[in-house]
């Protein structure tokens, strides 16, 4: 960028809000989009980078509801960005805000902001994320798998709600998706089996079950028969007896090393923190710190190919993931949530996963799919 600039040529680069750009050449001109709420993104705005902003420069939302036009505003008046770059930019979400409704918001506030259109949205509209073939511009127009062009993501799924959900956002972010599931010595392997369902269904790249014992170690509901799985408790605060010692980081790890082979810089998990709240491993905090490590001890870190650790649930509610994901057409009668399913995937209807799975659809006001053993309903 330093030579192209000092060559007299005109720079510009667009940066996610999540990357820093202390380092990027004062002549280039920075477009930092800084994501809000409504994108599931925004606890990974990197504020610092506004310290690194030139009057050339400019900050960009997509702004995906009211809430986030509100939340947005309040952060340029907050940090003054009107005055510290030469534009901010309102753009509306593609699919969830009609462009008329921010444009009369913007007149109606007096906003000294330009609103701006997602033109690749509006020229090709969603990427078909099952497309499998494009028509290659070479020589003998031979045909191309879309996978060779479309950015490579790893999914981790288990077969359940969650990361079913995920898998499908995934998708529908255009991602050419390599799922990986895990018989990791759990108390049943209905789990798995629904994973492949899934798999199969979504119609990913290729699906990958890894065995490791965490059963040798112990130390949980899941993988220690010796230990219960209790009944659903809500009033309880503390780790539950259910959570698998270090077993995200050991997740995401295996998942880390498929995708330095696959050359893939995306990895998608469904972590919730707000059901999850006992599970140390679903938390922003641990998703950040992995996602630092990550990019300290991989090639494509060393090599400023960023990793991102995507965890679209995080701050979702059960309600919310199910409704999100019954938009994007996500068969949750194919996956298993429960601790101690039977044989048949049935659900014992009493654990804490059940609990949750069952209050979310009530919440959500969809029909809920799930097999219930019989007289647990």
């Amino acid at each position: 960028m330093q030579r192209l600039a000092d060559a007299s040529f005109s720079v510009s680069v667009e940066t996610s809000g999540a990357l820093s750009v202390e380092h990027i050449p004062a002549k280039v001109v920075k477009v930092l989009d800084l994501k809000t709420p409504g994108s599931r993104e925004s606890h990974r705005n990197l504020w610092s980078n506004l310290a690194h902003l030139n009057p050339q420069d400019q900050v960009k939302f997509v702004i995906c509801s009211r809430a986030d036009y509100d939340w947005a505003r309040m952060r340029c008046d907050e940090h003054g960005l009107y005055d510290r770059v030469a534009d901010v930019l309102f753009s509306p979400s593609y699919h969830e805000l009609p462009p008329r409704d921010l444009a009369d918001w913007i007149v109606a506030d007096r906003l000294p902001v330009r609103k701006q259109m997602q033109m690749h949205k509006l020229f090709w509209g969603d990427v078909p994320g099952r497309l499998r073939y494009v028509w290659a511009h070479g020589r003998d127009r031979k045909k191309q798998p879309l996978s060779k062009i479309m950015k490579k993501a790893v999914i981790l799924l288990s077969g359940g709600l969650d990361s079913a959900t995920v898998l499908a956002m995934a998708e529908d972010q255009g991602f050419a998706c390599y799922a990986i599931s895990f018989d990791y010595g759990q108390r049943h392997s209905a789990e798995l089996n629904a994973a492949k369902d899934v798999a199969a269904r979504a119609g990913v790249e290729e699906h990958r079950i890894v065995n490791i014992d965490l059963s040798q170690f112990g130390g949980s509901a899941l993988t220690d028969e010796a230990i219960d799985v209790p009944e659903a408790n809500t009033s309880v605060e503390s780790i539950p007896i259910t959570y698998v010692p270090a077993r995200n980081t050991i997740f995401l790890s295996l998942a880390l090393a498929w995708s330095e082979v696959l050359d893939a810089c995306d990895i998608f998990v469904g972590v919730n923190a707000l059901d999850y709240s006992g599970y140390l491993d679903c938390r922003p905090a641990f998703i950040n710190a992995y996602e630092h490590m990550a990019n300290l001890a991989t090639r494509a870190g060393v090599e400023q190919r960023r990793l991102i650790i995507h965890a679209p649930l995080i701050d979702l509610t059960k309600a919310e993931i199910v409704q999100q994901g019954t938009a994007l057409g996500v068969d949750y009668s194919l996956t298993v949530s429960c601790y101690q399913a039977d044989g048949t995937g049935a659900a014992c209807g009493v654990c804490d996963s059940c609990y949750l799975r069952r209050e979310g659809f009530a919440d959500a006001d969809i029909l809920d799919p799930t097999r219930y053993a019989k007289g647990k309903t």
